[in-house]
């Protein structure tokens, strides 16, 4: 009897392992298929014309110039900007297919590990700012700023 109860046994288990194993495979197969969108990185970026006295903060920082990049509908900044001088917290207008469709108010890091904040506008007026004085002036990140496009 005991014999016969671990015949019966091996069957169920290797019909269970065999219908688990084609299934993983089956599961790995459909998730790799069809292209994936490109990376932000690997896409062709564009330089922020800045205006009003913003200069890259890349000089020393190695953060990279201010860029933008549109993949599949989404807007993506990097770089960092610093203003030497002055007071205007406008530092470029983006071209028509990278402004949003209303207005934008998203978080970024300056100086000092201040808190700032990055205004895109549908106009594509773009802007910085921060709640400490000088922070956003004296040097504002763009890494990591992504918004969709129109919308």
């Amino acid at each position: 009897m005991k014999g016969l109860r671990a015949s019966v046994n091996r069957p169920v288990a290797i019909t269970i392992s065999i219908m688990a194993l084609v299934l993983a495979l089956g599961s790995g197969a459909y998730a790799s298929a069809g292209p994936r969108p490109a990376s932000p990185a690997a896409l062709p970026q564009h330089s922020l014309q800045l205006i009003h006295g913003w200069q890259s903060a890349d000089p020393g920082n190695g953060t990279g110039s201010p860029r933008y990049v549109v993949n599949t509908g989404i807007v993506y900044l990097s770089g960092s900007l610093t203003l030497p001088s002055g007071s205007n917290d406008q530092f470029a207008v983006l071209p028509s297919g990278a402004r949003p469709g209303h207005v934008l108010y998203i978080p970024i890091y300056a100086s000092q590990g201040a808190a700032g904040t990055v205004q895109v506008l549908p106009t594509g007026a773009i802007a910085v700012f921060s709640n400490t004085p000088g922070a956003a002036q004296a040097f504002s990140s763009l890494a990591g700023v992504s918004y969709p496009a129109g919308a």
